[in-house]
């Protein structure tokens, strides 16, 4: 049985946040038919690598897309988002 795509994003998005190695508050979650893409920013390879760990341990999902951004690009989108939120 599949789970419905909005349950899988939210399934997911719970994983991640339980994560003490991981800061999630700039990755977002996109669930289509069992395939979970990542996107958003992390400050390192391994925050990258520890995102997708977590959205395979989420039952139901059949594939990740890790489009996650790392390091300075990171940083940009954060800063930006930091700047808007002013």
């Amino acid at each position: 049985m599949n789970k419905a795509d909005s349950i899988l994003e939210h399934d997911v998005q719970d994983e991640l946040g339980w994560d003490v190695l991981l800061d999630s508050s700039d990755i977002a979650v996109k669930a289509d038919n069992g395939v979970v893409t990542l996107t958003g920013a992390v400050y390192s390879y391994e925050e990258l690598l520890q995102a997708e760990d977590d959205a395979w341990d989420v039952s139901g999902v059949k594939q990740v897309n890790n489009d996650l951004l790392v390091g300075p690009a990171a940083e940009a989108l954060i800063d930006e988002k930091i700047a808007d939120a002013c």
